[in-house]
């Protein structure tokens, strides 16, 4: 262990102590897991490579024989190794809460080469709870493109991953053999918290926001750089710009892609989880609409008045129980007396936010229309596919791939990401209801009320009634309240500039936040990027229809503004020209691959004649592939805001909390009531 003598400048704008032992760099591998899997609850079928939007170069899934390609290729061209440390910092920052504690933090990077300037990347990966495992491919990538003349890097944030890991050790109720496995249950919920508080000296927000970017600050300034550009994505753009409001004098540019904007006048404007099903259905809808604009899409749905319409004509015809697949819809797991249209919801909810999952919305929903017997065995074939089991694993798999921290995302979410006083379960429910399609974040209510300890103090807590454990006390909560920082948008540093980032299809972190975030800062040096059909993480959702080996335009821009320095103005915008449009039409490969049938949309099952003309280099984007080195880029989804990495629910699962509805005690009652 050493200590780094730090910048009184830098430490008194980080709010940091004075010296932080490291320990480290070690060479380390550039991954940390030989296999990849995907991060959330829905496994990706073996047939990604042939969908029509999103062929296997541009998968957010990559498989690891590619990455290993990627890395072989990347030590070829004389890429350092990899380098991991890990580093001490206080539990508690100055201005943040008191504690003798100290805590580790882990960190991974390729230097630059030897002779080159002192400028650094940070990669802020999102979450909350998401470790940096789905970074480490873009340091590798970022590495190359920047041609070795800038260093990479990535951390784990405090709480997850390879860093101090906030967890239930002393309950165990994060194990395999405990009552919910690797999920705590709501009985369980009390113990791991009393746990926790003992452990943190009763500090849940040494587990802040604001801590988490005084650690990026703290080791940006031990590193001593000259120039820092951080980027972050998803909830690691809340990091990125908690950091902005430090403004320390090493960072030239912030980057935020997918915006968790921070200032909001009411909290029916904000971009809180409690806003989930509500903002989700809207972007959906947005997609369902493109349909209308879509010449082969456009006649599929003509007679249903297009695209949306369909959808909700379908959900009520459902739900009404005269529907030809009420029964079929009903197979697919949901409890007896919750409604058909809640598991499509769900269904549907788990496949938009995917650039290649969104384009089974179309189909799925054209046949269901028509429900004849073929159309249910084409569709049953396609659930097989994703559902079936075998897809997302193989032999050598050795579990989760990341080492996340469900408890960091709950803390976080819970004191600063959700509506105070909670909304109502009804409430929520209800948003999930009237919507087009989202995950339900209505469940979480429950668990809200006992992690933050309102089970008596908020009255839609209260209201829940016998759905609450028994022995629930209130003073054992782990949520912590907003600081100085919270609902205010930070300025552009006057030493830096700041790029936004944002797909107007990302349910996720919809553009209406970006577009508020990028209003709201004062300063000039800013630029938004708005890409009109990228989805969640534009570094992945953007692929440009060039050589195989080109980055995505989002990459691209970002390799652009760092090599000029944060000049927002020189920015190389070229490839804005060369993003992938959105296609609804399948090849035949596509189709087959995916539905048994080669025409997507009218194909019978054992007779593969399509019945629509084949695609055309002006209205469909057919099957790509591209060299094995494009992965360095694309090692997996970028986690989003954390509710499909958390709330990613077993369609089962989640639709199994229906039945709770009916134990509340007099919520019917309850006005909804929302600031």
């Amino acid at each position: 262990m050493r200590a780094w003598a730090m910048g009184v400048g830098a430490l008194v704008a980080a709010g940091v102590t004075s010296s932080l032992p490291l320990d480290g760099w070690y060479d380390c591998a550039y991954f940390t897991f030989g296999r990849r899997r995907r991060l959330d609850a829905s496994a990706p079928p073996s047939v990604l490579s042939t969908y029509p939007w999103t062929p296997r170069g541009f998968s957010k899934h990559a498989t690891v024989g590619r990455q290993r390609t990627a890395t072989s290729a990347a030590a070829a061209g004389s890429t350092p190794s990899a380098q991991c440390a890990t580093i001490t910092v206080p539990l508690c920052h100055d201005g943040v809460c008191s504690s003798v504690r100290t805590i580790d933090v882990f960190v991974k990077r390729i230097p630059a080469a030897s002779g080159t300037n002192s400028t650094s990347v940070w990669l802020v990966q999102g979450g909350p709870g998401a470790s940096s495992v789905a970074m480490e491919g873009f340091l590798v990538d970022w590495y190359t493109r920047l041609r070795g003349q800038v260093s990479v890097y990535t951390m784990d944030h405090r709480g997850t991953g390879r860093s101090e890991l906030l967890g239930c050790d002393a309950t165990q109720t994060e194990t395999a053999g405990s009552v919910g496995g690797s999920s705590v249950t709501l009985s369980e919920l009390p113990a791991c918290l009393q746990s926790m508080q003992r452990r943190y000296d009763y500090q849940p927000v040494a587990f802040s926001i604001t801590s988490a970017a005084k650690d990026v600050a703290a080791v940006i300034a031990a590193l001593d750089d000259a120039h820092v550009f951080l980027y972050g994505v998803s909830y690691g753009t809340a990091v990125v710009e908690r950091v902005m409001h430090f403004s320390p004098s090493v960072v030239r540019g912030f980057v935020l892609d997918g915006v968790q904007s921070e200032a909001f006048p009411t909290w029916a404007d904000a971009p809180t989880f409690t806003n989930w099903d509500r903002d989700f259905s809207v972007v959906a809808g947005r997609f369902l609409d493109l349909c209308q604009d879509d010449a082969y899409c456009r006649p599929k749905f003509a007679p249903l008045g297009g695209l949306r319409p369909a959808l909700l004509e379908l959900y009520d015809g459902l739900d009404g129980g005269s529907h030809n697949c009420t029964a079929f819809v009903k197979t697919w797991g949901a409890p007896d007396d919750a409604p058909p249209s809640s598991t499509l919801r769900t269904l549907f909810g788990s496949f938009f936010p995917d650039m290649t999952l969104r384009l089974l919305l179309p189909v799925f929903i054209y046949r269901l229309h028509r429900c004849t017997s073929n159309d249910m065995d084409v569709l049953t074939f396609a659930l097989d596919q994703m559902y079936g089991g075998g897809a997302s694993s193989s032999p050598g798999d050795g579990g989760d791939d990341a080492p996340d921290s469900a408890m960091l995302y709950k803390t976080i979410v819970y004191s600063e990401l959700w509506q105070r006083p909670t909304p109502g379960l009804l409430d929520l429910y209800q948003d999930f209801a009237d919507s087009t399609m989202s995950s339900g974040i209505y469940p979480q209510v429950v668990e809200y009320c006992i992690f933050a300890g309102a089970t008596s103090s908020e009255q839609n807590c209260a209201d829940l009634g016998t759905m609450l454990p028994d022995g629930v006390d209130a003073s054992v909560n782990f949520t912590y309240t907003p600081d100085a920082y919270f609902n205010v948008t930070a300025a552009i540093p006057p030493h830096a500039s700041v790029v936004v980032l944002s797909g107007k299809l990302d349910a996720q972190t919809p553009h209406k936040y970006a577009l508020d975030q990028f209003q709201r800062m004062t300063g000039t040096a800013k630029r938004l990027f708005p890409f009109d059909y990228a989805a969640h993480g534009t570094i992945v959702t953007t692929p440009v229809a060039t050589t195989p080996n080109n980055p995505t335009c989002a990459v691209s821009l970002i390799v652009s503004y760092v090599q000029n320095q944060g000049d927002v103005d020189k920015i190389d915008t070229s490839c804005l020209a060369r993003v992938l449009p959105l296609v609804f039409q399948w090849t035949q490969g596509a189709a087959k691959d995916t539905f048994n049938v080669t025409d997507a949309f009218d194909g019978v099952v054992g007779q593969d004649v399509p019945t629509t003309p084949p695609p055309s280099t002006t209205s469909a984007i057919p099957p790509m592939h591209t060299d094995e080195a494009t992965v360095s880029y694309l090692t997996g989804l970028v986690v989003a805001c954390a509710v499909l990495g958390v709330l990613s629910l077993i369609l089962v699962a989640l639709l199994r909390t229906l039945h709770k509805l009916s134990r509340l005690d007099a919520v019917s009652s309850v006005a909804v009531g929302k600031v």
